[in-house]
């Protein structure tokens, strides 16, 4: 019964134990530590070689069909009075938001947007993938950093490194998990 302060609190004589459903944000502590250990792989994340290109190319992808949504609609679409209306076009279309405010009328127009369509959800799921590559990536290095602190760990034993050169090393190799 995962909800028992909640039925607790239900009855009248201990409405003073209400105050125990304050517990429940102790659960936010686990998903905080969660978001913190990912933040960790962000420095890495960012200097991984394949998102980078991959998200330069949506950021390419994006201002090509935006520049083309502004050429092909600019003298006949009001919606689009300057670039920056192509670009919050472009912008609700690739995050699939698309609140319909500003739409292609000419055929040039639905070609981009087609173009944008396509290519930003087919670029958009491949960010997803790289992340997802390279947080699994992270996760399967975990037990060759074990193997080596343990290697480590021996060697100190024996006494072909110090009880500082094993700690620093040991340090070294935690950090990348």
């Amino acid at each position: 019964m995962a909800n028992w302060i909640d039925v607790i609190a239900l009855i009248p004589a201990a409405r003073t134990v209400r105050v125990l459903r304050l517990l429940r944000l102790l659960r936010l502590i686990r998903a905080f530590a969660g978001v913190y250990r990912a933040l960790g792989h962000v420095g890495s994340l960012a200097n991984h070689r394949s998102l980078q290109t991959i998200v330069l190319s949506w950021l390419g992808v994006m201002i090509i069909c935006c520049a083309a949504m502004y050429f092909a609609e600019r003298d006949v679409n009001p919606a689009i009075a300057s670039p920056f209306d192509a670009l919050w076009w472009g912008i609700t279309t690739m995050t699939t938001v698309g609140y319909g405010d500003v739409y292609p009328t000419t055929a040039e127009g639905r070609i981009a947007a087609s173009a944008l369509m396509l290519l930003g959800i087919g670029l958009f799921s491949a960010v997803t993938a790289v992340i997802t590559s390279f947080l699994v990536s992270q996760r399967d290095s975990a037990p060759d950093v074990l193997t080596a602190i343990e290697r480590l760990a021996a060697l100190a034993r024996t006494g072909a490194i110090t009880a500082d050169e094993f700690s620093a090393k040991r340090t070294e190799l935690l950090s990348r998990i």
